[in-house]
């Protein structure tokens, strides 16, 4: 049956045997390097992973093992928060690795993270931690098959009760406003307030991976937007920084798109005149603040004065003129004229 099928079958046991919490923690090392999914490496076929469905040939009965056990796992609050938060994450990189074998457990999965989510918001924050952290890296996997679970998906009931469909599109629309919330704002912000950077790195990642689900959010909040991720992207810190780049470069990517789109001025009406002003707005001002980036990095003037719509606080004075801040101020600007080249084109006429 292969080694895959002795290494889950010992672990599993380990797991839901051995009393010790240590133990057990050390335990989804084993689980997630034989999923492999952060590799490009195909994880081991369905065949050789028995547990994630087993028959009863007697009864009949369909069991997931490994789904069942850590989905229980990630609910009990009586186990340690780090088994619940690694718990969560592993359940989406079940997903990830095996989306037909989870396919009945998605949407479980996606409740479970975003009901810790919702509740590891202000003061809570920093005592879940794990799990809020576990949550994120799910759905960052999860996602990756299952991301229509943030839409209404209509079906023939819906069309014959139209008052319950709105009602179904309206809450699916508060919860992507609630995740937006949550990992593009408050998880990103007051970075020097903080001593370990597992959330921001968390949000950015996840930003990275899957910013596109939130298009219109990204489009309103543009500018207020970047400002956070170039704080992000400059800070001190280095895994918020690598874990920035991806972020700032799928940002940036989406608002450049937005930027380039073309009209004919002579056959707009008045919405799409506005709109269009505001595609030009974001244009001047994000090319006004590469220049500044480029030409006075850590004392660029948006760095070094607070705006309260941004949720950020200025850059601390011991970080201005900081040669490493400089360096990183410079890559973000030639990262951003970069993605900016077809706005460049479409108002300057140059490439």
């Amino acid at each position: 049956e292969g080694l895959e099928h002795i290494i889950q079958k010992v672990f599993y046991s380990v797991f839901k045997r051995e009393d010790s919490n240590d133990v057990r923690i050390a335990t989804f090392d084993v689980f997630e390097a034989l999923l492999n999914v952060d590799d490009g490496i195909p994880p081991p076929p369905p065949s050789t992973m028995n547990m994630l469905k087993t028959n009863n040939p007697t009864t009949g009965i369909v069991t997931r093992p490994f789904a069942d056990c850590f989905k229980r796992a990630s609910q009990n609050t009586k186990s340690n928060a780090t088994i619940r938060g690694k718990s969560l994450r592993l359940l989406g990189k079940l997903a990830c690795a095996y989306p037909l074998h989870m396919e009945e457990e998605a949407t479980n999965v996606l409740q479970f993270c975003l009901d810790r989510l919702f509740k590891s918001t202000g003061s809570t924050l920093k005592e879940s931690k794990v799990e809020f952290c576990g949550s994120l890296d799910s759905l960052r996997y999860l996602f990756e098959h299952y991301s229509h679970l943030l839409f209404h998906q209509e079906d023939e009931e819906d069309e014959e009760n139209e008052e319950e469909n709105e009602q179904k599109k309206k809450m699916k629309m508060q919860q992507r406003q609630q995740l937006y919330n949550v990992s593009f704002r408050e998880s990103i912000i007051r970075l020097q307030e903080m001593t370990r950077y597992q959330i921001p790195e968390a949000s950015l990642l996840f930003i990275a991976s899957h910013g596109h689900l939130f298009k219109e959010q990204i489009i309103n909040d543009g500018l207020i937007l970047f400002r956070r991720l170039c704080r992000c992207f400059i800070c001190k810190p280095k895994r918020i920084h690598q874990a920035a780049v991806g972020a700032a470069k799928k940002i940036i990517n989406m608002l450049s798109s937005y930027i380039s789109i073309t009209t004919n001025e002579n056959e707009l009406n008045e919405e799409e005149e506005e709109e269009e002003k505001k595609r030009k707005t974001y244009y001047t001002t994000l090319c006004n603040y590469m220049n500044d980036l480029m030409k006075y990095g850590s004392n660029a003037s948006f760095l070094i004065h607070e705006d309260a719509t941004d949720g950020t606080t200025p850059m601390s004075a011991n970080d201005v003129g900081v040669r490493s801040i400089d360096r990183k101020c410079h890559e973000l600007a030639i990262l951003g004229f970069g993605s900016l080249a077809g706005s460049i084109y479409k108002y300057e006429g140059v490439d």
